[in-house]
């Protein structure tokens, strides 16, 4: 071959080794350097060279990096003998994803045994777990507190601190609370979860990481709409490859959303195997209510004292069981300032982590109350009633 076929060839494989890190992250930015390696493979017909490519085809991680990658494999294809051969091996990477083989054992070889117990009795130890709530409720306290604790126990712990709150919150909240801080670590990634787990991952590895915090999962999902499956599906799968239990922060967003799980979206529940909600403002106690736990019962609802708001961190936070509130006035904190039918105010109710109840002791409730804590419009929906200094009432509601 000639110099500038060396020269060639030295380009491509440098630019081959970043496709595979690209690969490993994501396939976002596969498309250009796809072209770039075609263009320099393209000027030489070096048919194995053109099989090494095609073999790098076949290890990409997503589908579509497999598809993006396939374009650098056609073009040696074109300028090549052997077309037949380097055009299956294309397809076959096409048809399979870039997965690996698909791996089948018989049933009586899968292990089985009991599920181990939750970690601080609240987190999966080797699965999904998330908190969600309000924003400002608290969850960033109680997580750090939580991360405190595990690391005393041993656990090496990364956030991924997606809100870039390190300075202000996770180093300040772990320290008070008297976590270890040499295993506790902290990442900021500036790309999607699901295009960084593989560095996420290899990073996990070389730090000996046992236990993953993700804050939050709206920002780790960079602008994707959460309340969609997809976006759903595309987080846990970054988690799964990631491969550590892992605790994920998240959000509720609309105000008629299923109390019941994160974003209000069923999907967001269905892939994770514990969910906590967190209730609470002001000195309050914030209520932890256990809505989701796979393999194990759940947890009973626990109140976290937060009467030490107005005088900085405590050294730990006391949790005691919580008080179950009456009908009335769970139905109060449910409705918020919204209108709701009798149906959809039960269903936030019986959201609460409390025990549940009928539509018919609810409706009951809400008639004895009538006039004194809520309202009830023409059209059948529900509101609160609020009472001002002037001894009238005004309705909770806009309208």
């Amino acid at each position: 071959m000639s110099d500038r076929d060396d020269m060639v060839l030295a380009l491509g494989e440098h630019l081959l080794t970043g496709i595979e890190r690209v690969a490993a992250d994501g396939a976002d930015d596969a498309t250009a350097d796809a072209f770039r390696i075609s263009w320099l493979i393209e000027q030489t017909t070096r048919v194995d060279r053109a099989l090494r490519t095609v073999e790098r085809v076949m290890r990409v991680d997503t589908e579509e990096a497999a598809r993006r990658m396939a374009q650098v494999a056609e073009y040696v294809i074109s300028a090549s003998e052997g077309g037949t051969t380097l055009k299956a091996a294309v397809d076959a990477a096409i048809a399979a994803g870039s997965r690996p083989a698909l791996e089948v054992v018989p049933l009586g070889e899968v292990e089985t045994g009991e599920a181990a117990p939750l970690l601080l009795g609240r987190l999966d130890p080797e699965d999904h777990t998330i908190l969600f709530g309000d924003g400002g409720v608290g969850k960033g306290i109680v997580t750090a507190w939580w991360i405190a604790r595990l690391s005393r126990q041993g656990h090496r712990v990364l956030v991924l601190d997606y809100e870039r709150h390190a300075r202000y919150e996770w180093r300040p909240r772990v320290e008070a609370f008297g976590g270890d801080l040499e295993r506790v670590f902290i990442a900021q990634p500036s790309r999607a979860i699901w295009d960084v787990a593989g560095a996420i991952a290899q990073a996990a590895d070389e730090l000996d990481v046992t236990y993953l915090v993700v804050d939050s999962v709206g920002y780790a999902c960079l602008g994707q709409e959460v309340e969609k499956s997809a976006t759903a599906t595309r987080y846990s799968l970054a988690i799964a490859t990631i491969g550590r239990p892992a605790l994920s922060l998240a959000h509720t967003t609309k105000a008629d959303a299923d109390p019941k799980h994160p974003f209000g979206s069923v999907f967001w529940s269905n892939g994770a195997r514990v969910t906590i909600g967190m209730a609470g403002s002001g000195d309050q106690p914030r209520v932890l209510a256990n809505k989701k736990t796979n393999q194990r019962a759940p947890f009973a609802a626990v109140e976290v004292d937060w009467s030490w708001i107005g005088t900085g961190l405590p050294a730990t936070l006391v949790e005691r069981p919580a008080k179950s509130p009456t009908v009335a006035g769970r139905a109060f904190e449910a409705l918020g300032q919204d209108l709701l039918t009798a149906e959809e105010l039960l269903t936030r109710v019986n959201g609460d982590g409390f025990e549940e109840k009928t539509l018919g002791v609810l409706r009951n409730e809400l008639s004895k109350a009538k006039g004194r804590s809520f309202r009830r419009l023409s059209d059948g929906r529900w509101g609160r009633l609020i009472r001002i200094a002037e001894g009238g009432v005004r309705d909770g509601s806009d309208e």
